[in-house]
This record gives C-alpha cells, sequence and structure tokens, in this order.
C-alpha cells in the first residue's frame, strides 16, 4: 500500500533546492523545542509582494504540523506580511488539520498518468504529497 507518492527529500535534494540557489530569497528555519533544543522540523517560506508570505515546504513529523504553522505564522507576522498562504496538494492538506486551514481550489491537475505506467498512476491516485516548493510553473 502506498501512503502518499513524495520523490526523494534527503539532504542532497534539501540543499539542491533550497540553499544553493543564490537568485531565490527563501526562509529556512529548523524550529526546535525551546529547553531541550530538540529539533521539531524544518520550515521553508518566502516573503511574496505586498503582504503576503508563502509556506513552501515542511519537514517533520505528521505530529509537529500544528506547531510547525503556529511558527510560519508569528515568522510571517515578523515580516510585516498580513497573509500566509501555501500551494499544496489534498493529501498533504489533511496533514495541515489541526491548524484551521482557509482552503480554496485551484486548476492544478497532477498528471500521474503521463509521468509514470498506468498502473503505477493508479496506486498512487490522490496521494501525491506536493506543495509549493514542489512547483516551478509561477
Amino acid at each position: 500500500c502506498v501512503e502518499h507518492a513524495v520523490g526523494c527529500r534527503d539532504s542532497s535534494w534539501f540543499r539542491y533546492r533550497y540553499l544553493d540557489k543564490p537568485g531565490n530569497h527563501y526562509i529556512v528555519m529548523l524550529v526546535t523545542r525551546r529547553v531541550s533544543r530538540r529539533p521539531v522540523g524544518v520550515l521553508v517560506m518566502i516573503a511574496r509582494a505586498d503582504d503576503e508570505a508563502e509556506l513552501l515546504d515542511v519537514v517533520a513529523p505528521r505530529s509537529a504540523f500544528t506547531a510547525l504553522i503556529h511558527v510560519a505564522r508569528i515568522t510571517a507576522h515578523r515580516l510585516g506580511k498580513r497573509h500566509l498562504f501555501s500551494w499544496m496538494t489534498p493529501s498533504a492538506l489533511s496533514w495541515f488539520e489541526g491548524s484551521a486551514p482557509e482552503t480554496e481550489s485551484t486548476d492544478v491537475v497532477v498528471p500521474g498518468g503521463l509521468v509514470n505506467d498506468d498502473e503505477l498512476a493508479r496506486t498512487v491516485i490522490d496521494k501525491w504529497w506536493l506543495m509549493g516548493g514542489d512547483t516551478d510553473f509561477r
């Protein structure tokens, strides 16, 4: 059984995608617990025009997502942004349930059958876990 259809998310990919991009101004944060300083997760954000900040990626266990969204909201506020938004697939959205998100649909379609063979596409339908950091169409 495939829970989610995600690509490799190791440290090399993370460095390539966010840290080694001098033309982009990503905000990459390692969020830790206050007292123990143990890692909770990693957030990737970017300040957009006007009053928006975008949450591009989250690397953390599901149990940490609500706390990380709280940190992302505080960070957006500190950046002078009134709105925090993110683009994601429905399966990724399910991990954000505890953060009371406001949602709206887009016309973006993940073409699973065009990327892989039909049999594999059927096993991962509605299981893509994608966020804004996985896209370059904007």
